[in-house]
This record gives C-alpha cells, sequence and structure tokens, in this order.
C-alpha cells in the first residue's frame, strides 16, 4: 500500500494558528482573585519596567502555553482542509465548489 503526499499549504497553517494564538491571550485570567488577562502583561511592560524580568518571564511562558497548542491544533486543521481539497480535486471538481452544485 502505497501512502498518499500531501503538500503543506502554510498559509493556512500559519493563517489557522494566529486565529487560535489571538484570543486566549483576551479571555483568560491569570489570577483566580484579580481580573489580570494576559494582554495586561504587555501594557505592564511599557508602564512599569521596573519589573521587567518577572514580566518578560510571564509573556514569554503565555506565549508558550498559547503557541505550541494553537501550531499544533492549526497543523491539524491545516491537515484535514489540505486533504478535503486533495479530494475533492481527485474526483474532477473545481476548487472551491460544493458536492451539490
Amino acid at each position: 500500500m502505497k501512502l498518499k503526499r500531501f503538500r503543506t499549504d502554510n498559509r493556512i497553517w500559519l493563517t489557522t494558528s494566529a486565529i487560535l494564538f489571538i484570543p486566549p491571550w483576551f479571555i483568560g485570567t491569570l489570577d483566580k482573585h484579580e481580573e489580570i488577562r494576559p494582554f495586561h502583561l504587555w501594557l505592564m511592560l511599557f508602564s512599569q519596567p521596573l519589573s521587567l524580568p518577572a514580566l518578560v518571564t510571564g509573556i514569554a511562558t503565555c506565549c508558550l502555553m498559547f503557541g505550541v497548542p494553537s501550531l499544533l491544533v492549526g497543523w491539524v486543521l491545516h491537515c484535514l482542509v489540505v486533504m478535503i481539497r486533495r479530494s475533492r480535486n481527485a474526483h474532477g471538481q473545481p476548487p472551491g465548489t460544493l458536492r451539490g452544485s
């Protein structure tokens, strides 16, 4: 059995990953007692430069916590889109059309 090879579409992958990466910065809170959202770390970085090491550590931690899962989920979603697109092209359908039309 020969495995099918699929080409990576970087635009779809990066767009999907960016869409998944941005919302957690505004939705979640860092502390149960205070309403500090992760994007507040960026604002504090410019307004309170005295606590620079702690802020940079917090921003880097959030980037890793949000970035790695968004890249992985974005890759899986990208794979599904590429496989569906290729299967439609294999059946003689032009790209961008639905099966019933």
